[in-house]
C-alpha cells in the first residue's frame, strides 16, 4: 500500500509525540522516514514553477499623442494645432527620377505646434510615461528645440500624459 503525503503526515502525527509533530518540512517527507516506501512518480509534487512577472503595461507614444490632441481641440488657451511628422523618404517624379525629401529641416522640431489665444507659439514634444529625460542626440536636439521656443517667449513643454500637458496649460474652465 502506497501512501498519501496527507496520510502520512497523519499517521506521523497521531504516532509520535509532540516533539516528533513539530520537525520541519523536510523531516516529514516520505523519503526521510524509515521503513516507508516512496510516493510513485504519479504522487510527488510538481517542480516549482518561476514567480509570474508582471509588465507595467503603459500606453505607448502614438496613444498619449492622440489624447494630447484630443485634449488640445478643446481646450480653451489653444487656438490651434498640428501635428508635425519628422522623417524622410524617396518619391519618384514625373519623368522617372527618384528624389530624396525630408518632412522639414528643423532638428529636433516638437510633435505638436500650435499658438494660444494670447499669441504664442506653442511646442508639446510627446513621450512616454516611462520617459526619463533625454538619452541620445534626437533627444538633445529636442530638448535644444523646446529650450529655444522658451527663450523667444513660447510655451513649449515635454509632455508624457495629459495630466502632465494640463500643468503647463492650464486648467479645462
Amino acid at each position: 500500500m502506497r501512501w498519501s503525503e496527507d496520510k502520512l503526515r497523519e499517521h506521523v502525527a497521531k504516532r509520535h509525540n509532540s516533539a516528533a509533530v513539530a520537525r520541519s518540512e523536510a523531516a516529514m517527507s516520505p523519503r526521510s522516514l524509515p521503513g516507508i516506501p516512496d510516493a510513485p512518480a504519479a504522487e510527488k509534487a510538481p517542480p516549482k514553477r518561476k514567480p509570474l512577472k508582471l509588465a507595467l503595461c503603459e500606453p505607448s507614444e502614438a496613444a498619449v499623442l492622440d489624447a494630447i490632441r484630443r485634449l488640445l481641440r478643446v481646450h480653451p488657451a489653444v487656438a490651434w494645432h498640428t501635428r508635425i511628422n519628422s522623417g524622410a523618404m524617396t518619391v519618384r517624379t514625373d519623368d522617372g527620377r527618384q528624389r530624396f525629401v525630408r518632412f522639414h529641416d528643423c532638428p529636433g522640431m516638437s510633435d505638436i505646434l500650435g499658438q494660444l489665444v494670447s499669441g504664442k507659439l506653442l511646442a508639446i514634444e510627446v513621450k512616454r510615461p516611462s520617459w526619463r529625460g533625454p538619452s541620445d542626440e534626437r533627444e538633445q536636439l529636442q530638448a535644444e528645440f523646446i529650450r529655444r521656443v522658451c527663450e523667444a517667449g513660447g510655451l513649449a513643454f515635454t509632455a508624457r500624459s495629459v495630466e502632465e500637458a494640463l500643468v503647463y496649460l492650464g486648467p479645462l474652465r
